[in-house]
């Protein structure tokens, strides 16, 4: 908040939207940045979900075909956050005020287990915070 708050004030009513992992994503800091009218994407620690959440456990969820998807969306202090945890090698769990679930993408991914690339559905937000962040690049068809 501090690097916001040294913007200047024509640079401070851009708008800007602020991508960062899990060591950065709390609720309180994705509050305050939309208050001051920016928006946020990032990936959530499992702990860090809301605690009256519906999602199935990151176990149960990893028994799921590859490209599963469960999203939530918590209206916090009038913002709406979307929680979203998506099934890849691994579960991922994202946190966004800016991007939704759709439109949903295909991407190929590689399977250790079939040793080939296989198609895997993508949601939106997840998509979108692998492609700024440079996490992985997604290959659409």
């Amino acid at each position: 908040m501090y690097l916001i708050d040294e913007f200047p004030d024509d640079i401070a009513k851009l708008p800007f939207q602020f991508y960062f992992d899990n060591l950065f994503t709390t609720v309180a800091l994705m509050i305050e940045l939309h208050k001051r009218g920016f928006q946020a994407t990032g990936t959530v620690r499992k702990n860090y979900f809301p605690k009256e959440h519906n999602f199935s456990a990151d176990e149960s969820i990893k028994k799921k075909p590859r490209g599963y998807f469960e999203s939530e969306i918590y209206e916090v202090e009038r913002a709406n956050i979307l929680y979203s945890k998506w099934k890849d090698s691994g579960v991922v769990s994202v946190a966004s005020t800016l991007h939704n679930v759709e439109p949903t993408t295909m991407v190929k991914r590689w399977s250790s287990n079939e040793r080939q690339k296989i198609s895997v559905r993508l949601p939106n937000l997840i998509n979108m915070y692998a492609r700024t962040t440079g996490t992985w690049e997604a290959v659409t068809y």
